[in-house]
């Protein structure tokens, strides 16, 4: 039987493995600006719509964004804004971490700033 605490770090592992694709932090990262059709976010991000569309079931079934119908429409949305709050921690680990990779230092601390 999985305790508790067991119980609470698949989750977690769940939540970063939907996280855990470029594309999937790009709209992340977009609907930073607020709700977002999937067509919207295919041009942003210069896929196609059926791929985004994948990736949103993705962060969707993490509880990670969430979707609401208007006709035929869908608009996606986070969950809850304290994703940016990982999404951010993890720019700040990465400029204390990787002091070897100084040309991406700068511009993960441009990243991180305009993100605040």
């Amino acid at each position: 039987m999985e305790s508790d605490l067991q119980r609470m770090y698949r989750i977690h592992a769940d939540v970063l493995k939907a996280m855990a694709n470029p594309h999937r932090l790009g709209i992340l990262d977009r609907l930073r600006q607020g709700e977002s059709t999937v067509g919207d976010l295919a041009e942003a991000m210069d896929m196609t719509i059926s791929n985004t569309s994948q990736h949103l079931s993705v962060l969707k079934a993490a509880g990670i964004v969430r979707k609401r119908k208007e006709g035929t429409t869908c608009f996606y949305r986070v969950s809850t804004p304290t994703i940016f709050q990982a999404f951010d921690c993890m720019g700040k680990f990465l400029i204390e971490s990787r002091e070897d990779e100084a040309e991406h230092r700068e511009f993960l601390k441009s990243q991180v700033l305009v993100a605040q």
